[in-house]
């Protein structure tokens, strides 16, 4: 995927995912509307997902159906963009090591 810095990228995901959930369009309908491949439609629904931290269901009464509106108003439709910065590097050095060379160049001074 190619990462994008800008954030009308992410308000465009979520205005992508609210048509397909809120709306109940096809994957198919939302590719075509924003130009996208269906695959792609399926990563950013799978990323909502992962980020999506407010509950959609009624703990507290299982047998009560939620509401049209049930807290739709507090689900945040915006999909970040992930860094694409490396998280390891197989060359890098452990921290030990790192301290003793700042160690040594502090003291060479």
């Amino acid at each position: 995927m190619a990462y994008y810095a800008g954030k009308d990228i992410e308000k465009a995901r979520g205005n992508a995912m609210r048509e397909l959930i809120l709306e109940r369009r096809s994957i198919a309908q939302v590719a075509r509307r924003y130009g996208k491949h269906r695959t792609t439609i399926r990563r950013w629904k799978g990323k909502r997902q992962a980020q999506q931290t407010v509950l959609l269901e009624n703990a507290g009464r299982p047998n009560r159906p939620l509401g049209k509106t049930f807290r739709w108003n507090s689900v945040k439709w915006d999909i970040k963009t992930r860094s694409s910065a490396p998280h390891t590097h197989p060359n890098a050095l452990d921290e030990e090591t790192a301290g003793a060379i700042m160690r040594y160049m502090k003291t060479k001074v």
